[in-house]
């Protein structure tokens, strides 16, 4: 069935470390599993893996929309220094909608 090929196909991206073609499955997934929330979160730290950023804060504002999530307050505690303090997160800070 096709949620098999898609988990298969992201572990074995996962095995090759080829982040960016996990992470473009992860919508997939998530649609597979009824929207969790943790995949989301899973998501961005596999594009903060490769240095997306800026697709990584894309996908912080899909959490905040999604899932009613203030994530600057749970930011600490989730994100990476990595992401927290770089220019992409900041601005994106600085142009979020509230």
């Amino acid at each position: 069935d096709d949620s098999t090929v898609i988990f298969s196909m992201f572990a074995a991206y996962i095995r090759q470390l080829n982040l960016i073609e996990a992470a473009g499955l992860i919508n997939d997934i998530d649609k597979i599993v009824s929207g969790d929330e943790a995949l989301l979160w899973y998501k961005i730290n596999l594009l903060i893996g490769e240095k997306k950023y800026t697709a990584a804060t894309e996908v912080l504002s899909e959490i905040e929309t999604r899932h009613q999530i203030d994530v600057p307050s749970k930011a600490q505690d989730i994100l990476p220094e990595e992401l927290i303090s770089s220019p992409e997160y900041k601005n994106w800070l600085k142009n979020r909608s509230e």
